[in-house]
């Protein structure tokens, strides 16, 4: 569901202003990424700002290649939904401040090395006590700690079917236990990194509830145990075996 930015993020409407700025030639906005920008700027940032009403609002901004950028929210304590929104990016010729404008909605942020800093309505620090909770920063490529939702397996898509939980899997640093489910049971087991994305699953235990797609469960079990290594492209993590043929893909869900 789209939503305006909220005051926290600093909104402010440009309406002909910005357009004013766009054409004067002091106008220090550009549309391309200045040679100053740091190196690998793209990605996901993440953080829990403050919020005047809630716990806190749990934000993620993906600063895109094409110039765009997603921004998702999520009201902590104000239950479950969650907001989206979209816009294109504009850099200062400094090549570390960024204004992401959507529509006639925008805010302020600077960029450092794997972190970003939301900024008030004049494109200031904010300061005081919260201000270190508007640095969000910069998600890595590890594939632990995250919730990997499961989209397809042996390379075709999920059977639309009732399920009791959307099947997911989750890979804990402590002890490296892994926990998850396929849809109506629970799963647990062990999991071993090694050298060049090299992944093994086992000891995989499951709940025994009676379940009307018990197909996916057993598909997944199995891609599991004969899992050998594993790839990241953009979003999607992918379990291949020895024979780099596709077990599982799993879609990186960030506010969950």
């Amino acid at each position: 569901m789209k939503k305006l930015i909220p005051f926290f993020l600093a909104v402010f409407i440009l309406n002909t202003t910005f357009a004013q700025k766009k054409k004067d030639k002091k106008n220090p906005w550009l549309s391309v990424v200045p040679a100053t920008a740091i190196k690998d700027w793209e990605g996901a940032y993440m953080g829990v700002v403050p919020c005047a009403d809630c716990e806190g609002v749990q934000t993620l901004i993906k600063l895109n290649k094409d110039q765009s950028y997603n921004i998702q929210t999520k009201y902590l304590g104000k239950g479950s939904e969650i907001f989206e929104n979209k816009g294109k990016i504009y850099w200062n010729k400094d090549g570390f401040s960024l204004l992401l404008l959507a529509g006639d909605d925008s805010l302020f942020a600077k960029l450092s090395l794997n972190q970003l800093t939301l900024l008030d309505n004049e494109g200031k620090a904010f300061t005081g006590q919260f201000a270190s909770f508007y640095n969000l920063r910069k998600e890595n490529l590890l594939i632990t700690e995250k919730y990997w939702k499961l989209v397809e397996l042996n390379g075709k898509p999920l059977p639309d079917v009732k399920r009791e939980k959307e099947p997911f899997l989750i890979l804990k640093d402590k002890g490296k236990n892994f926990g998850g489910h396929g849809g109506c049971n629970t799963l647990i087991g062990k999991y071993e990194l090694g050298d060049r994305n090299k992944v093994t699953f086992s000891d995989l235990v499951t709940t025994m509830m009676a379940c009307p797609d018990t197909d996916t469960e057993l598909m997944l079990r199995e891609a599991l145990e004969s899992t050998d290594h594993y790839k990241i492209e953009g979003n999607f993590l992918k379990l291949e075996d020895a024979r780099n043929k596709v077990n599982a893909k799993f879609l990186r869900v960030y506010l969950k």
